[in-house]
């Protein structure tokens, strides 16, 4: 069904401005109007005119139309607009759905299948939880989330080159790293970083699904960091094969045996693997953290940190104290929520850090479980997403994921 033929410009705008600000739909249509990267991986001039664009906030504003001039029929940008909010609701509810799991290091493992048909958090195909509803989050919660998603997708599309050689540029597009014209604030950059661990996790619970990470944790660790930096597009395209039953897990599986036999010779037979690992782009395993923040935004203590949300000032007097102390908390969502009361209290009461641990043996049972999951023949295979083929250093047919 045409989403525009179901919904109204009235009913669009009103949706979209509750949770949109101005900055960030220049955000949004900077990663919708995203144009073609060059074929040879350069910064090519479409894509410096648009960042130009972004950052003297010219892009075209489909929330920004007159009310008397609008027509009963979205405009393609505002459509494209909506349908990127409404995926990015359903990332975020998959993320507060684990974040506040009564045991996140189960719900950690699920995966959702990013359906509005979906209510719940599976694993291999057998629901473990139901996903959390975006209605339990006060507006300025909900701005958090969707200004720090946008952000970090937008940092993930212009930042992440096909050839670090080309890093230099990088750190010359300053306004990536403001907001509203002003340099991140530490809590700013803490919600993009707590994004970024949130989609390693996705990585995680994938290749776990998959069967693919068991004896191969050492060398999936690093690469998780790399394929985060490939944003939305890449964890929606292997998310959509891997829920769609046993075959799409199958195909995923592949997809990291050819990315294991390609790459990871390299990194194996590293003298230093910390240093010397090509992972998927080249480099140090440091190098995508690097393009995306930058800086690691709790390396000090901020005196600003009482300007941020409600739990963010309550744990952040400890939250620096270890970089596992930190790790936990991003799991939690802790720079975007106005206090813990979405948290169980047996949580509340520990300090968010007892249900973290435990491997995924604890779900292994599900796997012996039937499971009612597409039926898998030769005619059905032909409608299972395929994962995007690593063609050199490039991902070939990665849609976007708000598509």
């Amino acid at each position: 069904m045409d989403l525009s033929s179901t919904l109204t410009t009235q009913v669009c705008r009103r949706e979209l401005a509750a949770d949109f600000d101005q900055d960030m739909v220049q955000d949004a249509m900077a990663i919708i109007l995203l144009p073609t990267r060059h074929p040879a991986g350069a910064f090519s001039s479409p894509l410096r005119n648009h960042y130009r664009l972004w950052e003297t906030q010219t892009l075209p504003d489909p929330l920004r139309t007159p009310d008397d001039e609008c027509d009963a029929t979205p405009s393609a940008h505002l459509v494209r607009l909506y349908r990127l909010h409404g995926r990015l609701l359903l990332f975020i509810e998959d993320y507060l759905t684990k974040a506040t799991a009564t045991d996140p290091s189960r719900e950690y493992f699920g995966l959702s299948s990013l359906s509005l048909r979906s209510t719940y958090l599976t694993y291999v195909g057998h629901p473990l939880s139901p996903r959390f509803s975006a209605a339990n989050l006060t507006s300025p919660e909900r701005q958090r989330f969707f200004r720090a998603f946008l952000r970090y997708e937008l940092l993930c599309k212009m930042c992440c080159s096909d050839n670090l050689s080309d890093s230099s540029w990088y750190y010359k597009l300053s306004s990536l790293w403001k907001y509203k014209g002003q340099t991140f604030q530490k809590v700013e950059a803490e919600a993009i970083a707590c994004v970024q661990s949130y989609v390693e996790s996705l990585h995680k619970a994938i290749s776990i699904q998959c069967e693919f990470y068991d004896g191969r944790e050492y060398v999936l660790t690093l690469i998780f960091p790399q394929l985060s930096c490939f944003g939305f597009d890449l964890a929606a395209a292997l998310l959509q094969a891997v829920t769609a039953g046993k075959q799409g897990r199958d195909h995923v599986q592949m997809w990291y045996l050819d990315l294991e036999e390609r790459h990871l010779g390299d990194l194996r037979r590293s003298t230093n693997m910390r240093r010397g690992a090509y992972l998927i782009r080249g480099g140090t395993d440091s190098d995508c953290n690097d393009c995306i923040l930058g800086f690691d935004p709790l390396c000090e203590k901020d005196e600003h940190y009482t300007e941020g949300p409600g739990m963010y000032k309550m744990l952040y007097p400890i939250g620096t104290s270890s970089s596992m102390q930190r790790y936990l908390y991003r799991r939690k969502a802790w720079a975007f929520l106005d206090d813990i009361r979405l948290h169980p209290t047996r949580l509340q009461q520990l300090c968010f850090t007892d249900a973290d641990w435990g491997g995924p043996e604890k779900l292994r049972d599900l796997h012996d479980r039937p499971v009612d999951e597409h039926p898998h023949n030769a005619q059905m295979q032909l409608e299972y997403p395929t994962p995007p083929f690593l063609q050199g250093k490039r991902f070939v047919g990665l849609a976007p994921f708000w598509q």
